[in-house]
């Protein structure tokens, strides 16, 4: 057997990256040197400062598995347009007027960067991640150093010899990356030359914006060359930092327009694709439906890159429905029904929905649930760097299901999901036997077989019509307990749950009685009239309700449904066992018993084999899953009770390469009770919720 020590590897994986580094860019060899010079080298060398400051702001974040610190990039922002600005008062100098072009510049590549690098998540990942996103901005400093020193007097060569400027430079990255690699987890390992590669394009375009004219950067528009300063050429394949995407044309001026319009799609077999409903644990980790399209608008102030962070409205027709996305344009009262206005929609109006019907199955209840968007999709997206935040909600009607193993009414439809061929049948609902066009499917699930909007259930079967509050990022998501989170249920007194419900006749969901002030209520989680002549009205005691009562809709709250180990003071009731993914488990129980996914009935609860079709080992036994707010702060220390108070959802940025990203989405919200104390008690509402979701977000001209 042969044994290779770690400093050989380190060896070799360092030769492997110098390799790469000095053969794939040619370093600018030279500087004009004019009157221009002074200001020029003062600038190429602020660009590279504040590019390290940039980077070293993500570095932080991604060290702690935290988002970046929104300060820091201010303060690093402001150092370059100040100093840019002090320089344009002593001219001359080459351009002038360009500190706020150069901050976007800057600030998206370093964006850019930190996710091709990784951020922390898994927090275990933050120590590699931090360390090479900072060691690459250190390399962007010093080969703009090099350039500044260049560009500032006779004979304006740079240094880019074996031993030189850039060349040490080069072999410091190249050594860094290699070491911090042998000390993993990274989210991302093997990729050196890439964001090499990727600063590389960064430092010489900057470069060369800033020293227009120089001889070493070309720029001739339709050269055959996608030089420094450009997007792209017309007569070459898009290539390099910033590049035209598969929807847009390379300008004549060597120039991608900005995006319009952005389409994202999820992905239900994505391992990160989950929700989490509710405080009892029973409802986590549910798959999602797959096709979930939306499309949003996009108003950049730049017509031409970089974009930077551009507004975002929505949603909009899917560009391509019925050839591969859903139509989600449908009436609010039949779903079946495809509409542009209110008009085709009698006694109803013309909503989008948010994918397929989603069968949902747990404890033994099963429910279907049809997703519109309710108002304006809101918030901002930056092109270059992926990173977005949007404000949206949705009306989730939820009907009782169908049945255990089809919760939803199942469309026949055998071909190419959402290609507008209504190529099957619905089994069930209003439309039973009637031509529908699959929308889509929940993985793992194959009894739920494939949802159409095409099949709506009659409305007697509705139990709720849900707000939801889905505002989403591509940064981690978390929701806090405070002194303002409402009071639990009686079965957990003196304590703080995350979620409750609002004062009045909707039992609006609330995280604070803020929340409740906005919809014209009191306090989250006050009583009021249940049926009676003062229905919906606040209370205090049963009297205030003549024919009615005084409480609260839905199942008491807690934390979680975990039982408590007395016996051993300090146990914690609910943790987060590897691998870390922001998950509980309650330790002393109870235990849950559900199908296996192999079984293909992962959708049924079992108390032996049998139930799951008799494949051996099918019936599988594991603890409940739990949300990690219970303790904490504001949870006083009672018999072994510990935890902590905050809920996250993994939101994750992914770079666009030629405009298409693949965004984890992340969000945290309440969910109200339904009218079915059967679903209320077996997934725990009100509570909170959770939903990671990955998918594919595309930009068009």
């Amino acid at each position: 057997m042969r044994v290779v020590s770690k400093a050989g590897l380190g060896a070799a994986a360092i030769v492997g990256v110098l390799a790469f580094g000095t053969s794939a860019h040619a370093y600018l060899s030279s500087f004009t040197i004019d009157a221009t010079a002074k200001c020029k080298a003062a600038k190429i060398k602020t660009v590279g400062k504040i590019a390290a400051a940039y980077a070293g702001c993500h570095s932080k974040g991604a060290a702690k598995g935290l988002a970046t610190d929104p300060v820091c990039l201010g303060k690093a922002s402001t150092k370059l347009t100040a100093a840019f600005g002090k320089l344009d008062l002593k001219p001359p100098c080459a351009t002038s007027g360009d500190g706020a072009a150069r901050d976007t510049d800057t600030a998206n590549y370093a964006a850019a960067l930190d996710a091709a690098v990784g951020h922390g998540m898994p927090l275990a990942n933050g120590k590699c991640d931090g360390a090479k996103t900072k060691t690459v901005g250190k390399y962007v400093a010093a080969i703009m150093g090099c350039y500044s020193k260049a560009a500032a007097k006779a004979p304006g060569t740079v240094s880019n010899g074996p031993g030189s400027c850039t060349d040490k430079a080069l072999v410091k990255l190249s050594a860094a990356i290699a070491k911090i690699e042998l000390k993993p987890p990274c989210t991302t390992s093997g990729n050196a030359g890439a964001l090499t590669t990727q600063a590389n394009n960064f430092i010489d375009t900057q470069a060369c914006l800033l020293a227009p004219g120089n001889p070493g950067c070309g720029g001739t528009c339709g050269n055959g060359a996608n030089d420094p300063g450009e997007d792209c050429d017309p007569s070459t394949a898009p290539a390099g930092w910033a590049t035209c995407g598969a929807d847009f044309t390379c300008s004549g001026s060597c120039t991608c327009d900005c995006p319009n319009t952005v389409t994202f799609s999820g992905d239900a077999t994505a391992p990160e694709s989950i929700l989490d409903t509710g405080w009892t644990g029973i409802s986590h980790r549910a798959p999602v439906i797959s096709n979930g399209d939306v499309s949003i608008t996009l108003s950049c102030a730049a017509s031409s890159r970089p974009c930077g962070t551009c507004p975002v409205s929505g949603p909009v027709a899917n560009p391509d429905a019925g050839a591969g996305q859903i139509d989600n344009r449908r009436c609010s009262n039949d779903s079946s029904i495809k509409c542009t206005n209110d008009g085709m929609c009698p006694g109803g109006t013309c909503e989008y929905y948010f994918g397929a019907p989603l069968p949902l199955a747990a404890g033994g209840v099963t429910t279907c649930v049809y997703n519109q968007f309710d108002g304006n999709i809101t918030g901002t997206a930056n092109v270059e760097s992926g990173e977005a935040t949007t404000t949206a909600f949705l009306t989730a009607t939820v009907y009782n299901g169908i049945a255990i193993d089809n919760p939803c009414p199942r469309c026949t439809d055998a071909g190419g999901i959402n290609d507008g061929v209504n190529g099957g049948t619905c089994d069930s609902g209003t439309r039973v036997g009637l031509p529908c066009d699959a929308n889509g499917f929940v993985p793992n699930r194959p009894s739920f077989g494939r949802t159409s909007l095409d099949c709506p259930l009659a409305s007697g079967g509705i139990i709720a019509t849900l707000p939801i509050n889905l505002t989403n990022e591509t940064n981690p998501v978390t929701k806090t307990l405070t002194a303002s989170s409402p009071n639990c249920g009686p079965s957990a007194p003196g304590q703080k749950c995350l979620c409750q419900t609002c004062n009045n006749a909707a039992a609006t969901p609330c995280f604070s009685n803020a929340d409740c002030v906005a919809v014209g209520a009191t306090v989250c989680g006050g009583n009021r009239c249940i049926g009676g002549a003062n229905n919906g009205n606040p209370c205090t005691v049963v009297g205030d309700c003549p024919g009615g009562l005084c409480n609260r809709a839905g199942e008491p709250t807690r934390p979680s449904a975990c039982l408590d180990d007395t016996a051993t003071v300090g146990i914690h009731d609910c943790v987060d066992t590897g691998p870390v993914d922001g998950e509980g488990e309650c330790t002393a129980g109870p235990i849950t018993q559900n199908c296996s996914v192999a079984s293909g009935f992962a959708q049924r609860g079992c108390t032996g084999d049998v139930d799951c079709g008799g494949g051996i080992g099918s019936c599988q036994s594991a603890n409940r899953l739990c949300f990690l707010t219970g303790g904490g702060t504001f949870q006083p220390f009672q018999n072994g009770k510990d935890g902590s108070d905050v809920l996250t959802a993994v939101g994750m940025e992914d770079t666009p390469v030629q405009d298409v990203s693949n965004p984890v989405l992340g969000a945290v919200f309440c969910v109200g009770p339904t009218g079915s104390a059967s679903v209320n008690n077996v997934a725990g509402l009100p509570g909170p919720a959770r939903i990671t979701l990955t998918g594919t977000a595309v930009g068009h001209e």
